[in-house]
């Protein structure tokens, strides 16, 4: 390393670091290993400063190395245990890990040291909901936001607390404030299209997906409610490429396509827009209330031929044919809760030994956890109907029911009026709130929900398999 001033040296990677955050994905990893190598280097010559090991681990953190940065975050504090900023990285390290009782120590030692910062504050919020107890999270948030009215993350996560809690005008009101994971900008004559909002009587609205394709139909349970209020109206439904066939089966009446499709050509539609909507701001309009959720929540049309193809093709005569999924969710969305380890997940095969079990799990390569069970159940994994969301539909319509973690599954089943059971975490993803056996969402869903006071998965696979053996005596 060439004769610096170790201070600014560590100023200069600290505002590259700050720089790489807020840069776009492509930018940000063909900027990591240059910035790896300056922490690394400047590691090299300050082993024990307690701000570049702070600093460190917090781009450990940021990478995905969560491991990592714990160790460099309590080699931090052992060396200077009063340092608020490094209690509270460590407390979202934590807290990603779902060690919420460590991560909360954590995030109030953090507190003790810096009563005043709106940040930790949040994190104590995010802490306590993602620990499952949304009115505690809520003191937090408020907090946090009196501290800092214009804190936008505060305000999200406030939102998702009331949706926890089902307070839907609440809770969309703050949900609007979010982060989303494809938001989409179009532009009608060299401007950008306006967002929509309530107006009527427009020549048309593009409603863009840009969430994971379970939101994608969640919040599509709103778009009847949409139709009706702009009965005039075109609508253009720009999708994830994967559901334009159900959506267009479904909507006729829609222009349905999608701008992510593998050619990059964008959407076809040549008219000029007038304004744009995200699914996700769909409910904000029109599910305020439990009482504005339909009575008839099947909304999507699988193909009917299909579904009758793929019902020859997997049944084994009058054998019962059972949809299912264990695995949910990635680490950002809390796999490790979310996921049922098939050798708990496997009691279900043998609740019902005669059955068909078609696997509806996504991930490639799957098929081989599966080897181990297939010399004593009838048990079918389908890549092909997995990589085609249209025939995954029509499928899911040939069981007799679906057995799923929460997962995408769970949203496919609903929107065609399939019976499903959903195995829910006792601390779930707010769309599956804390309480009750059944969503709003969709009638044909029943939930089984993990017990707070249980280690695993078992007594809660154990309430299943004693449904499913009354359910196919």
């Amino acid at each position: 390393m060439r004769y610096v001033d170790f201070q600014e040296e560590y100023n200069r990677i600290i505002a590259a670091h700050t720089e790489w955050v807020s840069l776009p994905k492509a930018e940000k990893v063909a900027k990591t290993a240059s910035i790896e190598t300056d922490y690394l280097e400047l590691m090299n010559h300050l082993p024990s400063n307690e701000h570049l090991l702070n600093a460190y681990g917090g781009f450990l953190f940021q990478t995905g190395r969560h491991g990592l940065a714990i160790v460099l975050l309590s080699q931090s504090l052992n060396l200077n245990p009063n340092n608020a900023d490094a209690w509270l990285n460590f407390g979202i390290v934590l807290n990603t890990q779902n060690q919420f009782a460590r991560s909360r120590i954590a995030l109030q030692r953090a507190l003790q040291l810096d009563k005043s910062n709106p940040v930790i504050h949040h994190m104590l919020g995010k802490n306590e909901l993602d620990d499952g107890d949304p009115e505690v999270a809520l003191n937090h948030l408020e907090y946090s936001i009196m501290l800092d009215p214009n804190y936008s993350a505060s305000k999200w996560l406030k939102g998702v607390a009331h949706l926890y809690l089902n307070n839907w005008m609440e809770g969309w009101e703050g949900y609007q404030l979010g982060p989303r994971e494809n938001m989409r900008e179009y532009e009608a004559s060299g401007q950008p299209v306006p967002e929509w909002t309530g107006q009527k009587d427009i020549p048309n609205l593009v409603v863009y997906g840009e969430q994971g394709l379970g939101d994608e139909i969640l919040f599509g349970t709103c778009l009847r409610d949409l139709r009706r209020l702009l009965p005039k109206t075109e609508i253009v439904l720009d999708v994830n490429h994967r559901l334009v066939p159900v959506f267009q089966r479904s909507f006729p009446d829609f222009v349905v396509e999608s701008s992510d499709r593998s050619d990059g050509g964008g959407l076809q539609y040549n008219k000029p827009l007038s304004y744009k909507l995200g699914f996700g701001s769909l409910p904000y309009y029109f599910r305020n209330d439990s009482e504005s959720f339909p009575q008839i929540t099947t909304y999507l049309q699988y193909d009917e031929g299909l579904k009758n193809q793929l019902s020859q093709f997997y049944r084994d005569g009058k054998k019962p044919l059972i949809g299912f999924a264990w695995l949910g969710g990635v680490v950002e969305t809390g796999t490790m809760l979310r996921s049922v380890p098939l050798d708990h997940f496997s009691k279900l095969f043998e609740a019902v030994p005669n059955a068909t079990w078609l696997s509806l799990q996504y991930q490639k390569d799957i098929s081989k956890e599966l080897e181990p069970y297939r010399s004593k159940f009838d048990i079918i994994h389908d890549q092909n109907m997995i990589d085609d969301i249209d025939r995954q539909m029509a499928a899911i319509a040939a069981c007799d029911l679906v057995v799923t973690v929460t997962m995408s599954v769970c949203d496919f089943a609903g929107s065609i009026g399939k019976e499903c059971w959903t195995l829910v975490p006792s601390r779930p993803l707010w769309r599956f709130s804390h309480k009750g056996k059944h969503r709003l969402w969709y009638k044909s869903e029943r939930l089984f929900r993990q017990d707070r006071a249980e280690e695993d998965w078992v007594p809660t696979i154990d309430r299943v398999c004693n449904e499913l053996k009354e359910r196919f005596k």
